[in-house]
């Protein structure tokens, strides 16, 4: 299992682990993702955002709630897909992390965009 880690600050913003913008995994590995939440805002939602704007209908979003593990440290766990007959693994994953908070403006949706998964053995052509 690999983790990639983020941070929402107490300024709002969305910050990667040090050296975690990108993470390599293997097929078939689990991905585990960590939010620290130091905002000081009560988190409502978060999870990750494929966007596809070649093919809507095909863009992909991962929500996981609001469950605590331990304070303000909220996890969820994903697995990398094996090739298939009619699909490969793509090789560069990018997506983008967002976390839904509210606070005294009301709910309020935080993007960071660019984080990555690179999968070892993954397909550069499809």
């Amino acid at each position: 299992m690999v983790t990639q880690s983020f941070t929402l600050t107490n300024t709002g913003k969305i910050e990667f682990a040090p050296g975690q913008k990108s993470i390599t995994a293997d097929k078939g590995e689990s991905v585990q993702f960590v939010l620290t939440n130091n905002s000081g805002q009560h988190l409502k939602d978060w999870g990750l955002y494929f966007n596809n704007p070649f093919d809507v209908s095909n863009s992909l979003r991962y929500s996981f709630g609001d469950l605590q593990v331990n304070g303000n440290v909220y996890t969820a766990e994903k697995t990398i897909s094996v090739d298939t007959a009619e699909a490969k693994v793509a090789k560069y994953n990018a997506y983008a992390i967002y976390v839904t908070v509210e606070n005294s403006s009301g709910t309020v949706t935080i993007f960071q965009r660019d984080p990555e998964i690179i999968v070892n053995g993954g397909d550069v052509e499809d």
